[in-house]
């Protein structure tokens, strides 16, 4: 008989005599299998360690949460991975799925050596928020203004609530301005960023906020909604260009893995095709009583 979910003719003789039948040559490609097997390469192929596959005409087997699909020395399993739903064997691509929860970790890991060179804390937080924003695929807000105030932490702290935010809802970095000087004795003109994650601040509220700066007698230099967090990160003094280029790549790949769906079975028929237009009617070859009466 046949193997592997392979059929073949009812008057096939497996093996054959002489010039008789063989297996390669009569058996057919396997069209069903047994419950957690799938069909490859024309055969019933058993679904690997901790997948499934609930469909006799399935394609493809599914990992079980918690895991995804990876190719190891050309067969495929299913390795551990926090948060993996749906991951497909074999996958599409012919490469391994990507674990999302380990490449975030491996960007996370970057990102704290990145954030160990800087030693302003406010530059530090911004640079956090710049770096979160790279791992989860989002830009960020930005509002540029100039503030009057006795120290940068003042300054800060009065954008915010001119902006009518907490300082919760961004970062904000404070540098005396260079150009303004001194117009009051106790007070200095600070040029001061407040940058927002875009998860944070809609941009309703970034413009908003830019209404009441004004309200509040604030010069808004310029504000930005979708500003990129790597080319704001390469600006930060103190950030190590080394570090940066691998955290980039780090971030990006977490990002590309979060932002992908996830494999599915395909165990599901395709769909039904909407039926074909009625044919318009035959013409008349003869003429009926009706038609004499008519003309």
């Amino acid at each position: 008989d046949c193997t592997a979910g392979r059929t073949k003719a009812a008057n096939s003789a497996i093996p054959g005599t002489g010039d008789g039948e063989t297996e390669a040559s009569a058996c057919g490609a396997a069209s069903s299998c047994s419950a957690n097997q799938y069909i490859s390469g024309g055969v019933c192929t058993a679904c690997p360690a901790q997948s499934t596959s609930d469909d006799a005409k399935s394609k493809y087997c599914v990992c079980d949460g918690g895991h995804y699909a990876i190719k190891t020395a050309g067969v495929w399993n299913c390795a551990a991975c926090e948060g993996a739903t749906g991951s497909r064997i074999p996958q599409e691509s012919g490469e391994d799925a990507k674990c999302a929860s380990a490449l975030k970790a491996a960007a996370e890991k970057s990102r704290a050596a990145l954030l160990d060179d800087i030693a302003d804390e406010s530059l530090k937080k911004k640079a956090q928020l710049l770096a979160d924003a790279a791992i989860a695929g989002e830009k960020v807000k930005k509002i540029t203004l100039k503030e009057e105030a006795s120290d940068k932490d003042s300054a800060c702290s009065s954008a915010f609530t001119k902006a009518g935010m907490k300082s919760t809802d961004g970062a904000c970095v404070a540098t005396a301005s260079a150009s303004s000087g001194r117009r009051r004795l106790s007070a200095t003109t600070y040029d001061v960023e407040l940058v927002f994650s875009s998860s944070t601040v809609s941009e309703s509220k970034l413009s908003a906020a830019v209404n009441s700066l004004k309200a509040n007698g604030v010069e808004v230099v310029k504000s930005e909604s979708a500003v990129d967090p790597i080319a704001e990160l390469e600006n930060i003094p103190g950030v190590d260009s080394t570090k940066l280029t691998t955290f980039k790549t780090e971030a990006k790949a977490a990002a590309d893995a979060a932002a992908a769906p996830a494999d599915s079975s395909s165990t599901s028929p395709p769909p039904v095709p909407p039926p074909p237009p009625s044919p318009p009617p035959p013409k008349k070859l003869v003429l009926d009583e009706d038609d004499h009466a008519a003309g």
